[in-house]
C-alpha cells in the first residue's frame, strides 16, 4: 500500500499528465514534465533575446520618428522668382538682408552684426553674422525657420551671383 500524501498547500492538475501536484513543484513527480515558465526553462536564450531587442529598439525608432513627422499643412515654403531677387537694390548690409528677410516673411526680427561683434552699417564689410530672432508666431516652428532660412541664402547668394 504505497499511497504517496502530498503535504498540505495548493494544488493543481499537470498541464501533461492531469495528476494533482502541488503548485510550488517544478517537476511533475508522475510524468517527469517541466513546468517551470519557458523564461525559467530558457534563461540563455532569454539573455539574447533581450539584448537583441535592447539593440533593435532604438533602429525602429529612429525609423518611425523619420516617417511619422507629417508635414503641416499650414506651413508653406515661399516662393521665389528671379525677378523678386534682383529687385533688392539697397547698399546698405543691414536694409539689403532685412529687405531680403521681408520678402521671404511677415514677421522678421533681425539683428545683424560684421566679423567684431558691432552693429553693421552701410559702410560694414562682409562677413555679417545674421541673427533672426524667433518670435511668436510662424516664426517660431522649426520648419518654418527652416524655408524661411532657406529662401534667404537663395536670394542672398542669386543677388551675389548676378553682381559677379
Amino acid at each position: 500500500m504505497e499511497e504517496e500524501t502530498q503535504s498540505s498547500g495548493p494544488t493543481k492538475k499537470c498541464p501533461q499528465c492531469k495528476e494533482l501536484i502541488q503548485v510550488s513543484a517544478k517537476k511533475c513527480p508522475h510524468c517527469q514534465s517541466d513546468l517551470r515558465s519557458w523564461i525559467n526553462r530558457h534563461p540563455i536564450l532569454t539573455f539574447f533575446l533581450i539584448i537583441i531587442g535592447i539593440g533593435i529598439f532604438p533602429v525602429i525608432m529612429a525609423g518611425i520618428s523619420e516617417t511619422s513627422v507629417p508635414q503641416s499643412p499650414t506651413v508653406q515654403p515661399a516662393k521665389t522668382t528671379e525677378g523678386q531677387a534682383s529687385v533688392i537694390t539697397e547698399t546698405d548690409p543691414a536694409k539689403r538682408i532685412e529687405a531680403i528677410v521681408k520678402s521671404v516673411t511677415a514677421k522678421p526680427e533681425i539683428t545683424i552684426w560684421d566679423s567684431k561683434e558691432k552693429m553693421a552699417s552701410a559702410k560694414t564689410q562682409p562677413p555679417y553674422e545674421v541673427v533672426i530672432n524667433a518670435g511668436q508666431g510662424d516664426i517660431a516652428s522649426c520648419s518654418y525657420a527652416k524655408n524661411v532660412a532657406f529662401e534667404i541664402m537663395k536670394k542672398t547668394l542669386y543677388r551675389c551671383n548676378r553682381k559677379g
